[in-house]
């Protein structure tokens, strides 16, 4: 069986795809099939617009042997050939769209290309990083959540919906509509659990009769999340916009324990160490979006796009979905899509914020919020069950631990520190999602600020990490 292409030979790839090579030759070199080759470079390959220039009419087909004069229905003034004018694409009935030989066969992309710099037609590059980042994306994604696309999964609601409610069951709604559905009917079942219809679990024949599975697939919205967002784009970012530097919301989550299934999703704001903590059911990217959803109606948008100026997080599936956090509601009427990479966008309005992902294994790329998780954990112990918790609770422990004295505000507090920063707007903020601010003597940072039993509870968790018999 072949093996897997590494990441080194995308490298190699790329490397000699900017020297000229052929696809023949590149498939020579790192010891693979031609075919492995070209399929690499077509299927992982990325659309620029670098140099396009779409009312150029160099553009045509026809450019080079063109003569022609007066393509305009009324006199324009121009006195040479057509093919001079910016307006011989819209008038010209013979305008024939130019196609490059390169990318319709080797080596499929512009990579190396003499004429780059001044063909004015859409380009296609082989980037060895973005290819493996797709890569590995798929690979990880291939292994749960829903891959079915939006649009997809409302064509199959509309037909499966009403059938299930007349009774019919998920195999005999598939046999008969063969032509609607691209996945297994296990799938079907695992999407009605996920919630991704109108129609319920309680409207299957005999489903209410069976117990579900305990494990439920963690909805993962887009495999390809960290093109364009990685950690190296970040620092890209911060050269091209040094204001934005220190000023970086990091995004992270506190599980408590395993079997209960809650999450609590936390934020940073680096500037002034203040944390913000959102307690959810489950630990999915559709839970995050409606806590950003949250956020923005507490900050107001103003507020809002300076606090998520930058977002920084890791690869956790909750936080797969970056376009929807990023999607400025002011701009984007609901449910429209507005692309995957918001660096091409014609309309920046469209966006309130800017997502980048951590590499793998590099806390330190976060290390604000994995710091001040350490004072959250003297409250919530790692491995406290929080199936007793309430919003109000969570609300409780990060007013607490934002009233806590930190030697890097020279001795103030995250809470004053913010609101001395952000004025009456930051306090309107904080009070709009019941942070408070605790007088200095008051501030308890152990489980007995949740109460005796959760106290209780905490001390047998720590006595169990401990191997001590609990009674």
């Amino acid at each position: 069986m072949a093996k897997h292409m590494t990441d080194e030979e995308r490298q190699d790839i790329e490397r000699h795809l900017r020297k000229g090579w052929s696809v023949a030759q590149i498939a020579k070199k790192i010891g693979r099939p031609e075919c492995t080759v070209a399929r690499e470079i077509k299927k992982r390959r990325v659309d620029s617009t670098k140099g396009a220039k779409k009312s150029s009419s160099a553009t045509c087909a026809l450019y080079d042997s063109c003569r022609r004069t007066k393509v305009c229905p009324v006199e324009c003034g121009m006195k040479k050939l057509c093919k001079n004018c910016f307006c011989c694409i819209e008038a010209c009935p013979d305008f024939t769209p130019r196609s490059c030989s390169r990318l319709t066969s080797s080596p499929f992309v512009c990579n190396g290309c003499e004429k780059e710099r001044t063909c004015p037609l859409p380009k296609k590059f082989y980037i060895a990083s973005g290819a493996q980042t797709n890569y590995e994306g798929i690979l990880h994604g291939s292994r749960q959540g829903v891959h079915a696309s939006d649009e997809q999964l409302a064509r199959i609601n509309d037909i499966f919906s009403q059938c299930t409610r007349q009774g019919q069951s998920v195999r005999n709604i598939m046999v008969n509509n063969p032509d609607l559905f691209g996945i297994c009917q296990r799938t079907m079942y695992n999407y009605v659990n996920l919630k991704k219809f109108d129609a319920i679990r309680g409207d299957l024949p005999f489903a209410c009769s069976r117990k579900p599975r305990k494990s439920r697939p963690v909805t993962k919205t887009d495999a390809k999340c960290r093109i364009g967002r990685t950690y190296k784009d970040l620092i890209t970012h911060w050269m091209a916009n040094p204001s934005l530097r220190d000023r970086e919301c990091e995004m992270d989550g506190l599980e408590g324990q395993k079997t209960d299934g809650r999450y609590i999703f936390t934020f940073i704001f680096n500037e002034d160490d203040i944390v913000l903590g959102f307690i959810s059911g489950s630990k999915t990217a559709n839970d995050c979006t409606a806590i950003f959803r949250t956020i923005w109606d507490a900050a107001g948008p103003e507020l809002f796009m300076k606090l998520f100026a930058i977002v920084i997080t890791d690869n956790g599936p909750e936080f797969s979905d970056p376009v929807a956090i990023e999607a400025n509601p002011l701009f984007v009427p609901l449910g429209e899509d507005i692309g995957r990479d918001w660096k091409d966008c014609e309309s920046p309005n469209k966006y309130r914020a800017r997502v980048f992902y951590c590499n793998s294994y590099s806390p330190k790329q976060k290390a604000h919020v994995e710091r001040v998780h350490e004072e959250v954990r003297r409250i919530l112990i790692k491995g406290v069950s929080f199936r007793s918790l309430t919003q109000a609770d969570v609300n409780l422990v990060f007013s607490h631990v934002n009233s806590y004295t930190r030697g890097v505000l020279d001795d103030t507090t995250p809470y004053d520190s913010f609101v001395a920063r952000h004025g009456e707007a930051g306090k309107r903020f904080l009070d709009n999602l019941g942070i408070k601010r605790i007088e200095p003597n008051e501030v308890n940072l152990t489980p007995a600020l949740l109460g005796e039993k959760f106290a209780r509870h905490a001390a047998n968790v720590i006595l169990q990490r401990n191997n001590v018999e609990v009674k």
